[in-house]
C-alpha cells in the first residue's frame, strides 16, 4: 500500500494498477495496465432522505439527490472510486469531488472524463440482493 492506503503491484515493470471494493457478500477487483483504477460496491439499500449526509456532495450532485434521492448511491460509489483512483481517500475535500456528469449517465454507459479516463456506474443483483457498483479509469499514462 501506498502512504495514502492505495494498493499497489510491485515488481518491475508492471504498470499494473489494481482497486479492492467489497461487502460481506462480494468482493471485487478492478485491475487496469498503464492506468489509475478506482472500483466501489455498495448494497443497494434505501438511504432515509433525512439521513444523507448532503454535506458531502458537491451543488450539482445534491442537484441530483433533490430530484431522485436513490441517486445518493450512484454518486456516493462514484466518489468513492473516484478518490481510490486519485489514491486521494474520503479526507480529501469530498463537496469538491463531483461525479455529478458520470452520475447522469445511463447505468453501464463509459463516460468519457475531461481528463482523459473513464467512469461507468451500474446496478446489479447477486442472488436476491441488489448492490450499486462503479468503476474509474484514470487517463493513460504515456
Amino acid at each position: 500500500r501506498s502512504a495514502s492506503g492505495q494498493l499497489l503491484v510491485t515488481g518491475p515493470g508492471t504498470g499494473l494498477a489494481v482497486s479492492l471494493a467489497y461487502t460481506p457478500q462480494l468482493l471485487v477487483a478492478a485491475v487496469a495496465r498503464g492506468r489509475r483504477v478506482g472500483v466501489d460496491l455498495e448494497p443497494d439499500c434505501p438511504v432515509p432522505e433525512a439521513d444523507l449526509p448532503l454535506h458531502l456532495l458537491s451543488p450539482a450532485e445534491r442537484a441530483i439527490v433533490a430530484r431522485t434521492p436513490e441517486a445518493f448511491l450512484v454518486i456516493w460509489t462514484l466518489k468513492e472510486a473516484l478518490v481510490k483512483e486519485r489514491g486521494e481517500g474520503l479526507l480529501a475535500d469530498c463537496p469538491a469531488i463531483d461525479t455529478a456528469p458520470y452520475a447522469r449517465a445511463a447505468p453501464f454507459a463509459l463516460v468519457e472524463r475531461a481528463d482523459g479516463g473513464i467512469a461507468c456506474h451500474a446496478r446489479f443483483r447477486s442472488g436476491n440482493k441488489p448492490y450499486r457498483l462503479a468503476l474509474l479509469l484514470g487517463p493513460l499514462r504515456r
